[in-house]
């Protein structure tokens, strides 16, 4: 199975195998894979604004844009996506399907 393939497919990555040139690249891509199973779980069981806020916190992606230029006006729009699904998840309305329509109003 190729990478894509695994990445795109709903399959238990620990269960697939991988052919990759380079052990090292084999552990991150398989690590990685499993990074996104919690994260495809926790997006079925969980509170949507909780699971942003993992990614953030989980991939240290919050604080690598408030390093670059425009650092804080970036951190800002991430800050205002945890708000946004705050609100969301104040409605009726469920799921991450319904969430990008509202984000788009």
């Amino acid at each position: 199975m190729s990478i894509l393939e695994v990445a795109a497919a709903d399959v238990d990555p620990s269960k697939t195998a991988i052919t990759v040139d380079g052990d090292e690249l084999a552990l991150k891509l398989s690590s990685f894979l499993e990074q996104l199973e919690r994260w495809r779980t926790d997006a079925r069981e969980g509170s949507l604004s909780d699971l942003i806020w993992r990614i953030y916190r989980e991939t240290n992606y919050y604080d690598f844009v408030g390093g670059l230029p425009g650092g804080v006006q970036r951190q800002a729009n991430l800050k205002a996506l945890y708000d946004r699904a705050r609100q969301y998840e104040a409605t009726s309305f469920r799921g991450l399907f319904r969430f990008l329509r509202f984000i788009e109003r």
